[in-house]
């Protein structure tokens, strides 16, 4: 995702270097709009990724929350009842398969 930006970017500032060049070379207005109208669609391409970015950020962070939240209560309660002589697992098994998941 973020070598796609990247490469999106690239392409923006490749085509904003050929507009300022056809421009200075006398290129024809038709290409100046062409070249304007591909800058514009890359513009919004890069907003598109760069939102789409901070959606997976922020559900990255709500599941880690939840993770805390849930997983590792649990956890603790494991290790409690085996300090105590109970026969449940406390492996750190459960809480590392967990967290591979994110």
């Amino acid at each position: 995702m973020a070598i796609n930006t990247f490469n999106t970017l690239n392409e923006e500032k490749t085509l904003d270097s050929q507009g300022k060049t056809h421009s200075s070379q006398g290129g024809t207005m038709e290409q100046q709009k062409e070249l304007d109208h591909n800058a514009n669609i890359l513009k919004k391409s890069v907003q598109i990724v760069m939102k789409e970015i901070s959606n997976a950020l922020t559900l990255a962070e709500q599941m880690q929350l939840a993770l805390i939240a849930e997983e590792l209560p649990e956890w603790k309660k494991r290790q409690q009842v085996a300090c105590i002589g109970g026969p449940h697992n406390t492996c750190l098994e459960q809480l590392c398969k967990a967290a591979e998941n994110l």
